[in-house]
């Protein structure tokens, strides 16, 4: 019996549509699955497009460095048909051939699914679990140069691999096991100890009117300087190269390094920002293993009934905020507790505008109560304020929410999808007793989704899921 096939997948966003049309795939592939190679090639250039102009974020908030000389990928239907032959058709997690003898390198991913797979949110949850997956396996030794030494990041260095100009994928959908399998094979390898991609500074802006040029091998390259996912990226309609590229031959130009993108800050904590303290935090003994195992169970408990849509959005009568598709389980992490037990001995009047994790602050007007009620008061008043101000239906994060009155920032970064460590810290004030959470990744980023919603709670989990939560990354 053959396998049902994933096809026609989602018609892409505006900002997809609106683009120029090399950025999208010919259908010359012999079927009717081009809503899949569309979405596919969409999401692996927006993610190098980001990575051309500096933007993919580290978990302490620190930024891989951008490249002038990064290409989108072409897609490529004879890699499609490899990609064909490589599907586990039992959807196990190993794929049917090795393709590295060919020097092409495959990702694959196994993705649970629950409902009809030819419906479009779940084939959409299916298709962002994959790359989701893939992406996430982003090393911190890239932060200091962009070098491959850790076969752990190999399908994000696959994504990434400036030597690798096109791509080409297959899904299936294994109806016995309610799984879809996803491959993706690239033109190149990533070779252990080789860059994997030339890199500038982190403020670079990605490609110029003349650093795609300086590529050679590549027939007419040209930089993509219009608005939208392939900014920053170079063009060519060179598919697989036959010898590896030299790096550019003319030095880039330098520019100022830069902490944080502006477009990844909010104007509250970035203007009246006070820097956290270095020092040493205070010997308080504040914080206990039952306070440590109260933070982890409060937020785990309203991550989940958010993740269920079972927590209303807004004022009495507003629908329920929708099921959260990939909303990690937290655990707590020491070195955070550390940060944030140093701000709260610090006895501020308000937030710090650290820009590495994210943060929710609380103050108790009574300088009696115990630390143990101080932090599950700060996490029930951090939480509640959804119940009074909503969130828009897409789960979008925008400069309009943030600036509105009573705005729910602290509810959004309590169930932040990809936050899922977090530490806090009490201090008793002179007045007041002072409770900080951080947490990592840091959320509340401008136009970055606060979850992915959909229908199934776990849709974009791979094998596992807990309390309507995804289990979170190892690292």
């Amino acid at each position: 019996m053959l396998i049902k096939m994933l096809i026609g997948l989602l018609v892409l966003l505006n900002s997809y549509v609106t683009a120029t049309t090399t950025y999208y795939p010919e259908n010359q592939c012999g079927d009717a699955s081009q809503g899949f190679r569309l979405e596919i090639l969409s999401a692996h250039n927006n993610l190098r497009g980001r990575l051309a102009r500096g933007e993919i974020e580290q978990d302490d908030g620190s930024k891989l460095k951008g490249s002038k000389t990064l290409f989108k990928f072409n897609y490529d239907c004879n890699l499609e048909a490899l990609a064909m032959a490589a599907i586990p058709v039992d959807c196990s997690r190993r794929p049917a051939i090795d393709l590295s003898p060919l020097g092409r390198s495959q990702n694959l991913a196994i993705v649970a699914v629950t409902g009809d797979p030819s419906k479009i949110p779940i084939l959409q949850a299916t298709v962002n679990a994959a790359i989701f997956t893939w992406a996430d396996r982003l090393n911190v030794d890239l932060l200091k140069n962009p070098t491959y030494t850790n076969k752990r990041m190999a399908p994000f260095a696959n994504m990434i691999y400036n030597q690798s100009l096109s791509l080409g994928c297959m899904g299936y959908y294994c109806s016995a096991g309610a799984k879809t399998a996803i491959v993706c094979v690239y033109s190149d390898i990533p070779k252990i100890g080789a860059p994997l991609y030339w890199d500038d500074s982190n403020d670079q802006k990605g490609c110029n009117k003349t650093s795609c040029e300086q590529v050679t091998d590549v027939a007419k390259p040209k930089c993509d300087r219009n608005a939208g996912p392939n900014q920053g990226l170079c063009g060519t309609a060179t598919k697989i190269l036959t010898t590896t590229v030299a790096p550019p031959t003319t030095p880039s130009s330098s520019s100022k390094s830069s902490a944080s993108s502006s477009s990844s800050s909010s104007p509250a904590s970035s203007t009246s920002a006070k820097p956290t303290t270095t020092t040493k935090p205070a010997s308080t003994e504040a914080m206990t293993e039952e306070i440590r195992n109260k933070i982890i169970t409060m937020h785990n408990y309203r991550r989940t009934i958010v993740a269920q849509g079972t927590v209303r959005n807004g004022k009495e009568g507003n629908p329920n905020c929708p099921m959260a598709t990939n909303m990690y389980e937290m655990r707590y992490d020491m070195a955070l507790e550390a940060e944030a037990q140093a701000y709260a001995d610090t006895c501020s009047t308000g937030p710090s505008g650290v820009q590495t994790s994210g943060e929710n602050v609380y103050h108790s007007p009574s300088t009696t109560i115990s630390f143990f009620d101080a932090v599950v008061k700060a996490q029930q008043s951090w939480f509640s304020v959804i119940y009074r101000n909503g969130v828009n239906p897409k789960m979008k994060y925008t400069r309009f929410l943030e600036q509105k009155d009573d705005a729910p920032t602290a509810f959004t970064q309590m169930v932040w999808a990809k936050s899922y460590k977090i530490g806090c810290g009490v201090r008793r004030c002179s007045s007041s007793t002072f409770v900080v959470c951080r947490y990592s990744p840091r959320g509340n980023i401008y136009d970055e989704f606060i979850y992915y919603t959909g229908t199934t709670p776990c849709a974009m989990c791979l094998n596992a899921c807990k309390d309507a939560l995804c289990p979170a990354p190892s690292a």
